[in-house]
């Protein structure tokens, strides 16, 4: 998508009539189509390495489906980040693993601020191993499968608690998702009205000369 708007094909087919959700709904399942090869081939390795814990747990499939979903849309909304492919490439793992670190930076800052310094309340381990994965659920697609993948296949209840479940994971996937496919959606939306509006007035100064 962000060498589509590089190298201006993006403009080429607003200018050719290309419609919009045609564009947007292609653009999906070409991605979609890519991705379900991974699915494929996720599920045959759990049968091949007989990993009973994931093919005995049919949520897991779901998850799975879902993540890539997910996935799809993340990259959709961050590549309103940048104006090249070379630097989405570059920087959106660096940005995948900022929002992976985030959760546990932000308790560690709490548990020395709150805790230590004024001792205003306590966290034990159980407890901050739960809030991590409630920060990862919402912060990033791959924390989110971890910690649904992680509710669905184990029992963490008892070194962790306060975890969120694989049904909250992912309907918080589900949400997420649909927030960043409005999000690309909106923001090509603007930049197509924009180019719009520009062939629009080149072509009345066009009739104007002649």
């Amino acid at each position: 998508i962000v060498r589509e708007r590089q190298t201006k094909l993006r403009n080429l087919l607003v200018v050719m009539g290309c419609d919009f959700r045609a564009y947007w709904l292609g653009t999906f399942l070409a991605d979609m189509t890519l991705l379900f090869i991974v699915y494929i081939v996720m599920v045959i390795s759990w049968s091949i390495a007989e990993m009973d814990n994931f093919t005995g747990a049919s949520e897991c499939y779901f998850i799975l489906l879902f993540f890539l979903i997910q996935i799809i849309a993340f990259a959709y909304m961050c590549s309103w980040m940048f104006t090249e492919a070379r630097s989405a490439i570059y920087v959106t793992p660096s940005v995948i693993l900022g929002l992976i670190i985030s959760p546990n930076l932000l308790l560690g800052i709490i548990f020395v601020v709150f805790d230590n310094g004024l001792g205003l309340f306590s966290l034990d381990g159980q407890t901050q191993g739960g809030i991590i994965l409630w920060g990862l659920a919402f912060m990033t697609p791959c924390g989110n499968y971890f910690g649904s993948m992680l509710d669905a296949v184990y029992d963490t209840s008892g070194f962790i608690t306060f975890a969120p479940s694989w049904s909250d994971c992912l309907i918080i996937s589900i949400v997420e998702s649909a927030v960043f496919f409005a999000f690309a959606y909106w923001m090509d939306l603007k930049c197509v009205a924009v180019l719009q509006k520009e062939v629009l007035g080149e072509n009345e100064i066009d009739i104007a000369g002649v």
